[in-house]
């Protein structure tokens, strides 16, 4: 009894010494679970043949204005994240809350891309929404996605490599997300990555509700639905597309990607007042949250 008693000891501080370890250097202890997003970020990209959209995390002692922090709130607002809200307007908080509420925002922006349907709800078909779908996201520091001064994001190859920063405040919604595209949505670049879109993923892409008329369609087979967010980087290329200098995106994109968060964050969800039972107030998930970084 006396010798479980000292290996238990052990145990215990031998655990004690390691929670010590990654603590010396100030760290929070979220960045354990950043480097993992940011791995398993590098892994999603070479699985799926898909760039890396690596947000960059704000100093954890970073604040930001009131004026930044109201405009992100009435962007907020407008779309229906805040709309259950009783406040005026949340604090200000840390830059980094507030680059998370940004990130969010940037999912519903560039209403261009779609048809909006009977409901008005455009915010389904996005440049933004498109943008997440063909990549895989994730938030990093600096230091990990070799961020430079002033950047907000960069993007990465799926090879791992850097090959662009972009400046454009997240703040800057339609802006950032239009310098992003730029690159990512770019006509030869989009049509080269469809023609990669592997046979077993093309099925499940072709057996899709077709949408009829401006009825609301829905993805009836969960393993269907399952299979395609699990590999909606590879799957997107067949999903967004040119047609006669016009972006086309598929109907049903906004409820693959509205089932996935980037890496390293996840769902903060809010209670919503709507009347559920008719389905008149349904709002996508995305729209009625806002993220938050894994970890304590």
């Amino acid at each position: 009894m006396r010798a479980c008693h000292s290996i238990a000891t052990l145990l215990s501080l031998a655990a004690a010494l390691a929670a010590q370890d990654s603590r010396r250097d100030g760290a929070p202890v979220a960045a354990d679970a950043l480097t993992t997003a940011w791995q398993s970020a590098k892994e999603q990209a070479k699985l799926h043949k898909a760039p890396i959209l690596a947000f960059v995390l704000p100093a954890a002692d970073a604040t930001v204005s009131e004026a930044d922090s109201q405009d992100t709130w009435q962007r907020e607002r407008a779309v229906g994240i805040r709309r259950a809200y009783r406040e005026k307007s949340p604090p200000a908080g840390t830059a980094r809350e507030l680059m998370l509420r940004q990130m969010q925002l940037l999912r519903c922006t560039g209403r261009d891309g779609g048809n909006p349907g009977r409901f008005g709800m455009d915010v389904r078909a996005t440049r933004g929404n498109a943008l997440f779908a063909l990549t895989v996201p994730v938030v990093a520091t600096a230091a990990t996605c070799q961020a430079e001064p002033g950047e907000t994001a960069v993007l990465f190859g799926s090879d791992g490599k850097r090959v662009q920063g972009f400046r454009t405040k997240l703040s800057a919604g339609e802006a950032f997300v239009a310098e992003v595209a730029a690159v990512v949505l770019e006509p030869r670049a989009l049509a080269a990555r469809a023609a990669t879109v592997p046979p077993e993923v093309a099925r499940d892409v072709a057996a899709l509700p077709v949408k009829r008329g401006d009825e609301m369609a829905y993805i009836e087979d969960p393993e269907l639905a399952t299979r395609l967010v699990s590999n909606l980087p590879a799957a997107a290329p067949a999903l967004v597309r040119w047609v006669d200098g016009e972006l086309d995106i598929h109907h049903l994109l906004w409820s693959l990607e509205d089932r996935r968060d980037p890496l390293g964050t996840e769902r903060r969800t809010t209670p919503e007042d709507h009347c559920l039972g008719c389905g008149m107030g349904f709002t996508p998930p995305s729209l009625t949250g806002t993220l938050k970084l894994i970890g304590p």
